[in-house]
């Protein structure tokens, strides 16, 4: 494979699957040396996309490329390079962790994961059919990262985790990332995204609706306003483009504003004002505006 500044590249990617919908004309690129962030509600197409890349579904239309090398024709040598956690990771249940990490080291050649076992507090003597969900999960991380791979690609990762868990992945990734990996990773998981992305893509029945950087997520100008009145507040007042009412009762609004306030504070000097609060929109409030009808 050849060395690429995009480590994942779709262009017009669809999958049909007859009646239903699978994806339409996916199109996003993840850069070497960052973590992407794949985000929409469930049935979305995630795991669809993931399925595609990973080469074990074929897109209806559409390329796909892995640093360069076609995500088909060159599967073997891309899947080489990749540590991959499914949705819903299959294990030998009979086997032990010990035994899961020895198949491992046989196909990719050995490599020391003891740090990382310490870290996620894995018991590799215990056959997984006696695990926790939350182990299981563990496990398949573990193998997901084993012998340091160029690209992880991890559909919810951090899944019945609990949050001392989820941070402790959180900073493997980061570390993964500052070694040169790169992360594809699919969540519903705002807050989880917000902490470790770098930029972010956003599925929307089956299409892409937004794929942003998180610093530019992060300077849209939307704010959340909230406004108590010594008088009833007449809520057709704020009936202007760009503002949405997200609580009305007779002396108090809740407003989300894109863009310029101006307008809105002439709008305001009209009523007597008891309290009035002004808050930069958080990253689920922008993320929210992709997902609504």
């Amino acid at each position: 494979m050849t060395s690429n500044s995009t480590a994942i590249n779709l262009r017009g990617v669809t999958k049909n699957y007859g009646n239903k919908r699978g994806i339409i004309d996916v199109s996003l690129s993840v850069k070497t040396g960052e973590i992407f962030g794949f985000l929409g509600p469930n049935g979305a197409g995630k795991t669809t996309t993931i399925r595609c890349i990973m080469d074990f579904i074929r897109p209806s239309r559409g390329t796909i490329t892995v640093y360069g090398a076609n995500s088909h024709t060159e599967a073997v040598a891309i899947k080489a390079k990749i540590g991959f956690l499914p949705s819903d990771p299959q294990l030998y249940m009979r086997w032990t962790g010990a035994e899961h990490l020895k198949l491992y080291q046989k196909l990719r050649g050995p490599s020391d994961m003891s740090d990382t076992v310490n870290r996620l507090g894995l018991n590799l003597a215990v056959q997984v059919r006696h695990l926790s969900t939350g182990n299981k999960q563990k496990l398949s991380l573990l193998l997901a990262l084993y012998g340091n791979p160029k690209l992880l690609v991890l559909d919810e990762p951090t899944k019945g985790l609990d949050p001392i868990l989820q941070q402790e992945i959180y900073n493997l990734l980061s570390e993964y990332k500052q070694r040169g990996g790169t992360v594809f990773l699919s969540s519903h998981n705002l807050p989880e995204v917000e902490k470790i992305c770098d930029s972010i893509g956003v599925i929307k029945e089956g299409k892409i609706v937004a794929s942003e950087t998180m610093q530019s997520i992060r300077n849209m100008n939307i704010h959340i306003i909230s406004i108590n009145c010594e008088s009833k507040i007449n809520q057709s007042d704020f009936s202007i483009a760009g503002i949405e009412v997200l609580h009305y009762s007779d002396k108090h609004i809740i407003l989300k504003v894109k863009g310029d306030l101006t307008q809105l504070m002439q709008r305001i000097a009209k009523y007597k004002i008891k309290d009035l609060e002004v808050n930069h929109a958080n990253l689920e409030d922008i993320f929210m505006e992709y997902y609504k009808d």
